[in-house]
């Protein structure tokens, strides 16, 4: 299954609408796909946050530092 959750509910509404797959076939594999792609798509957003988040912090540390030195004339 892709990492596109709304494409793979697209599809599997579209397939059982055309009567091609019986309502009760694979529906709760196919939400467990569903989920695992929505939480992995959040978990690389947190990753990244956590990412940028860091390297802010460390930007605003250095420039702390460069200040604090500026004042006690180093």
């Amino acid at each position: 299954m892709s990492r596109h959750p709304t494409r793979a509910v697209l599809a599997l509404v579209a397939l059982l609408t055309a009567g091609i797959v019986p309502a009760h076939a694979n529906i709760q594999s196919d939400a467990r796909h569903v989920g695992h792609a929505v939480g992995s798509a959040a978990h690389d957003i947190g990753r990244k946050a956590k990412q940028a988040g860091l390297a802010i912090g460390h930007a605003a540390k250095a420039g702390g530092l460069a200040f604090w030195h500026a004042l006690k004339g180093h």
